[in-house]
């Protein structure tokens, strides 16, 4: 996504539709933080959804981004539950993998 007139992305955003729901996504560059751009962004992508007939959102964070929960609350997601998501290494020699707490966030259009 870019704003206009700027020489660069802001960041990027996504609407994944699975029937009649759909996932939500975004990220910023880190100098596009704490400026609004999330809130806008959201706030399309339901929108968006909505001209879709989608009937809910879902959104996934690490549970220590203190600003996208604030960010999805504001825009009337829901925590739904809190978990362990483990992601598989993408090296052979990794056995082990990582992983981090996340949180589901679902809103009804």
């Amino acid at each position: 996504m870019q704003i206009d007139g700027a020489d660069e992305s802001v960041g990027e955003c996504s609407l994944t539709k699975q029937g009649e729901s759909a996932e939500i996504g975004f990220m910023f560059l880190p100098k596009y933080w704490h400026q609004g751009y999330g809130t806008e962004v959201v706030n399309s992508l339901i929108d968006k959804a909505q001209t879709m007939k989608i009937k809910e959102l879902t959104a996934t964070t690490d549970e220590r981004n203190r600003a996208a929960i604030h960010l999805l609350e504001k825009c009337g997601f829901q925590k739904q539950r809190s978990g362990w998501m483990v992601m598989l290494p993408e090296d052979e020699d990794d056995k082990m993998g990582e992983g981090q707490n996340i949180i589901l966030f679902r809103k009804e259009i």
